[in-house]
């Protein structure tokens, strides 16, 4: 919490107010940044007991001041949620873009018909269908505009100036995303890549820098399950 609101509060908090305070927002911290699939979820009264504990012994004005400040540390949650729906609304926005767009992108060459590919990567229709069963690959789903339930995927999969092995290793990694969150994984620049996308830093050789974008990509998604538009395929 900013000093500007103490200093709103025109007080001199204790010093043990301010351990309490230091406790409790070490504690927050922690919270946020853990990943939400291994958070706990503290019962009411192990919230109460917590909040006991951290002002047992406090003057009652300190007391006071510290639950003003909880009250205002818990308006967080709902900061967060908001920021996690505007994020959701533009993933959704960027994958229903790239289902619209399949014309362009067969039109460009972004993604080519399978016959096509066969023929630039020298692969057997078997050997594709089990790289596509192992998630080493992956195709653009039926709901593409144009796909529509042919077989196209996308042409780096065919670019020899891509490390084929590693590209793969991505693909896998990235799990049981739908093509088109992959394909927007791939595609899109990131800033923790410097701006680059992962094909880029992956021609430069760095996939492990990638893979661990593909973590925070995956955790990003979390939520969305059961929640998904039935404009998107849930398969490779």
């Amino acid at each position: 919490m900013p000093t500007t609101f103490f200093l709103s509060l025109n007080v001199m908090p204790s010093p043990q107010f301010l351990s309490s305070y230091g406790l409790f927002k070490s504690a927050l911290s922690a919270f946020l940044e853990t990943p939400e699939e291994v958070r706990s979820s503290p019962s009411e009264r192990d919230v109460i007991s917590a909040f006991k504990f951290a002002t047992q012994g406090l003057p009652k004005q300190d007391e006071k001041k510290f639950l003003e400040y909880a009250q205002e540390v818990l308006r967080l949650p709902g900061k967060l949620q908001d920021a996690t729906t505007r994020r959701r609304t533009a993933q959704w926005g960027l994958d229903l873009a790239i289902a619209k767009d399949g014309a362009n992108l067969i039109d460009d060459g972004s993604i080519i018909f399978i016959d096509e590919f066969l023929r630039r990567t020298g692969l057997s229709i078997d050997m594709f269908a089990q790289k596509l069963k192992d998630r080493k690959i992956f195709k653009m789903p039926s709901r593409v505009e144009l796909v529509w339930g042919k077989t196209y995927v996308p042409a780096f999969f065919a670019d020899a100036k891509f490390d084929l092995g590693a590209l793969e290793v991505v693909s896998k990694a990235l799990r049981t995303c739908n093509g088109i969150e992959k394909y927007r994984f791939f595609t899109t620049t990131v800033a923790k890549l410097g701006n680059q996308t992962p094909l880029d830093v992956i021609a430069a050789g760095e996939t492990e820098r990638v893979l661990q974008e593909v973590k925070i990509f995956r955790r990003g998604l979390q939520g969305l399950v059961g929640q998904q538009s039935p404009l998107f395929d849930t398969g490779p």
